[in-house]
């Protein structure tokens, strides 16, 4: 058995290896309205929005078969923000973010972080009277 799983994670440090990645140099105070918070909760909201509303996970993909529905459903394992809304101006927030650790736009940062609202969350099962 521990070979076996010794196996299985080289497989994954592989996968993992080959993928590309983007680390954001967000230079803030961790918290719930910081930068990187908002960065976080929209774009978790907006990868998991794709899985619930188009392209469905690799049938390999372990989430396919958890327990928890919400992980099946998002394609994500992390379930923090995954019925979220993304701002309608967190494309452009990502790309000053972006710009910012490639060194296009010093000094320019992202703005007018608001409080979390009901409008923030999808409602896939509204109340009679609710709208989502």
């Amino acid at each position: 058995m521990r070979q076996e799983e010794t196996r299985l994670e080289q497989q994954v440090s592989q996968l993992i290896g080959e993928m590309q990645l983007l680390w954001l140099d967000v230079d803030d105070e961790p918290g719930p309205l910081s930068e990187r918070a908002y960065l976080e909760r929209n774009a978790i909201g907006l990868l998991s929005r794709v899985g619930l509303l188009s392209m469905q996970p690799d049938e390999h993909w372990l989430g396919r078969y958890s327990s928890d529905w919400r992980i099946a459903a998002s394609g994500l394992w992390n379930l923090n923000h995954v019925f979220r809304r993304p701002d309608a101006d967190f494309l452009e927030r990502l790309t000053i973010a972006v710009e910012r650790t490639i060194g296009r736009q010093l000094g320019k940062t992202i703005s007018n972080v608001g409080h979390k609202t009901k409008s923030d969350q999808l409602n896939f099962f509204p109340r009679e009277g609710e709208s989502e």
